[in-house]
């Protein structure tokens, strides 16, 4: 389609065509008012023989972008939270913080394992259960830890368990235990065997109240979930055995001929 722009040719391609009907876009600069108009097919011009056409120039209003109103998102909250890593041979069957018991029979932290779980910010008592759960659903527990600190909010609070030693054993959260043990000597007569045990693994012994020897205890086994830990007072006597409830052992303080002694745990 031809259109003018005063005498001026401007050519725009249709957009429809049909028998009765030519659709097309008006160029941009094309005259407004009456217009000749002129039809172009395969090079051949067919005239509009004299028929005017009305060119309306119009302004296409473009409406404003509107930009959504900035939403500020909430803060992100960040959980309060305990982290308990058992690293003990026995697991964690019991956990109250402050007076609260925090597991489900069912529930708890097995040896080896870590649990998280959401609590309050604040001061904090925890008194943990090490042992197991009885097939009744009641605990077994062999072994207490307490401890305080405070958790922070929205921090992540991590409190360990480390293997439990001999000497925590054989002391059972006090600083030091006494071990007493009789026996009687050749002629008949008592003496008292005595063992003082110190939570970091030393060790004393005394017969009737004289020193007779010191060192550090040495592990020799303790399994994962074993009632019987095996360990050794020096590396030239025989290894001590003792078995839940850890509370007496038998003992040969020298040669063969030295009475085998039960210490009983005062």
């Amino acid at each position: 389609m031809q259109f003018f722009n005063g005498s001026q040719p401007l050519e725009a391609v249709p957009t429809f065509v049909s028998k009765t009907q030519i659709r097309v876009v008006v160029p941009n600069n094309a005259s407004a008012g009456q217009s000749p108009l002129r039809l172009r097919q395969n090079g051949v011009v067919f005239n509009t023989s004299g028929t005017a056409f009305t060119v309306v120039q119009t302004t296409t209003t473009t409406p404003p972008t509107t930009t959504p109103p900035t939403t500020t998102p909430p803060p992100t909250t960040t959980a309060t939270t305990l982290r308990l890593v058992n690293n003990t041979q026995y697991n964690t069957v019991s956990l109250s913080l402050n007076g609260a018991e925090q597991f489900s029979p069912d529930s708890g932290v097995l040896s080896g394992s870590t649990v998280n779980l959401a609590t309050t910010p604040g001061s904090k008592t925890l008194v943990a259960g090490l042992g197991f759960v009885l097939p009744d659903g009641s605990r077994d527990i062999w072994f207490t830890f307490t401890r305080s600190f405070n958790v922070t909010a929205g921090q992540t609070a991590t409190q360990t368990f480390s293997r439990i030693t001999v000497g925590q054993l054989l002391t059972m959260g006090s600083a030091s235990t006494t071990w007493n043990g009789t026996f009687f000597d050749d002629n008949g007569a008592p003496h008292l065997a005595r063992f003082v045990f110190s939570s970091n693994g030393s060790w004393q012994f005394f017969i009737d109240g004289a020193a007779r020897g010191s060192g550090t205890l040495t592990e020799v086994s303790w399994p994962n979930s074993s009632p019987t830990v095996t360990f050794r007072i020096n590396s030239t006597l025989p290894t001590i055995t003792i078995s839940h409830p850890f509370g007496r052992f038998l003992f040969r303080n020298g040669p063969p001929s030295f009475p085998i002694i039960q210490y009983v745990k005062q």
